[in-house]
């Protein structure tokens, strides 16, 4: 038995809708092929032997005096600095990154610091968090005894 020409209507329908979709991913796809193609110089592999290395410039670690910083917590210290442009840039990363810090000024020096927490288990989790996010010259700083 022969579809009905409901039927038949229905399947041209169906059929032209995909031949129409199909047509504009064919063209869309054809275009944004000649618009990558045309956007290159030379030969591929030429191209890929002319790319430009990046310089990695490797700053030795900052080491942070702890010995003239007294404080009766744990904290975390990220960064120690003479002048308060430099805190405050520093202050500005950390708040980028989310991290709350606070300044302890002391001897001419303005420590930059994360958290106080009652003991060293728990400033070493943060020290922890900080070393992930990047802050490589955190340390743990406590009160002296």
């Amino acid at each position: 038995m022969p579809p009905s020409p409901r039927a038949q209507k229905g399947y041209m329908l169906v059929g032209m809708v995909f031949w129409f979709i199909s047509r504009g991913i064919f063209y869309i796809m054809l275009y944004l092929l000649a618009f990558i193609i045309g956007g290159m110089d030379g030969p591929i592999l030429e191209r890929i032997k002319n790319i430009p290395i990046p310089r990695i410039q490797l700053r030795p670690r900052q080491q942070i005096n702890t010995s003239n910083l007294n404080i009766s917590y744990y904290t975390v210290l990220t960064g120690a600095f003479a002048s308060p442009a430099e805190t405050a840039t520093h202050q500005g990363k950390l708040a980028e990154a989310r991290i709350r810090s606070h300044v302890i000024i002391q001897n001419g020096l303005h420590y930059v610091c994360v958290g106080r927490y009652m003991s060293a288990n728990e400033a070493n989790i943060t020290f922890e968090k900080l070393r992930d996010k990047g802050f490589s010259t955190a340390i743990v700083a406590g009160p002296v005894q």
